[in-house]
């Protein structure tokens, strides 16, 4: 079986949902969520301003503006060029500690094909959903952050193969766009 710990879920076509129950605070959460320091540990290194309209550059050239903004419980990253696409963190508190959401929208016009050469493996730009729906690679990808995320706030590892992840999503991807 293809069985795979955390997965993430279809909202929309185009937006993907991943959630993980932590046994923190949300303030503890939002520090690593919403803060430089923070996010390098786990994300992606940014150089932005944690306020609304603040501008943010996530390494490897994704860059936009800070579009929502509520401590501590929301932080939404959008691109340049296109207000239907972002990245938005959740954090809701619940009696045990909180419920953190990693929830990502494509744009329309979102293809592996024009970031990546044509050597990148398969299992990592798998798109059977068309243009503006997520490929293998972000999908494994943000698996693997929220990996990350746990590892990070928890102090304890929590395994992860990305690579792996990519195989392992590309039939959950053909299921999702059945």
């Amino acid at each position: 079986m293809n069985r795979i710990e955390n997965i993430g879920r279809l909202l929309e076509k185009n937006t993907l949902l991943f959630e993980r129950h932590f046994e923190f605070p949300p303030e503890r959460l939002w520090q690593a969520v919403a803060t430089r320091e923070g996010l390098s540990h786990w994300f992606m290194p940014t150089p932005f301003e944690i306020e609304q309209g603040g501008r943010f550059s996530f390494e490897g050239g994704w860059q936009g503006t800070v579009t929502r903004v509520e401590p501590p419980r929301c932080v939404q990253f959008t691109t340049d060029g296109s207000d239907e696409a972002w990245l938005r963190f959740e954090i809701e508190p619940t009696s045990e500690g909180c419920l953190f959401r990693l929830i990502d929208k494509m744009g329309a016009s979102a293809d592996p094909g024009k970031i990546f050469s044509g050597d990148t493996p398969e299992h990592l730009v798998y798109q059977p959903g068309g243009l503006g729906t997520h490929w293998s690679g972000v999908v494994s990808g943000y698996h693997g952050f929220v990996d990350a995320l746990e590892s990070h706030v928890s102090g304890r590892e929590v395994p992860c193969d990305v690579d792996d992840l990519g195989r392992r999503y590309m039939p959950v991807l053909d299921a999702w766009h059945a």
